[in-house]
């Protein structure tokens, strides 16, 4: 067992000991991984563990974000910036910031929107 996580697996088991090497560091973790496999529980994992535990643990499906709204609601907005814009918006780069932002289905989101 190592803090939370139980196996006998010895892929699981060296994945486990990479983490260690880096759930303190300000670096971006690319994690990959088949639908179904364990991706969300690593990252929980990574942050309960790391430094920035007792910070927030922001979340989010960009599968559920339409296209049109991604800029917006990931670097926010300003009252005012484009129209419809009545209110200011946090976007969840600064909702996490010294924090830790998972974006989860990253892999389905479109680069370009047209």
């Amino acid at each position: 067992m190592q803090n939370g996580i139980v196996t006998r697996n010895l892929a699981m088991q060296s994945l486990l000991a990479e983490i260690e090497s880096i759930r303190n560091s300000d670096c971006p973790v690319l994690l990959v991984g088949e639908t179904g496999t364990g991706k969300e529980i690593l990252a929980d994992y990574i942050h309960s563990t790391s430094r920035r535990s007792n910070k927030r643990l922001v979340k989010v499906s960009l599968s559920s974000l339409p296209p049109t709204l991604f800029e917006s609601e990931i670097f926010g907005h300003m009252k005012g910036s484009y129209t419809g814009a009545d209110y200011a918006h946090q976007g969840f780069f600064d909702a996490a910031n010294n924090a830790t932002l998972y974006l989860n289905e990253i892999d389905d989101f479109p680069l370009y929107s047209k």
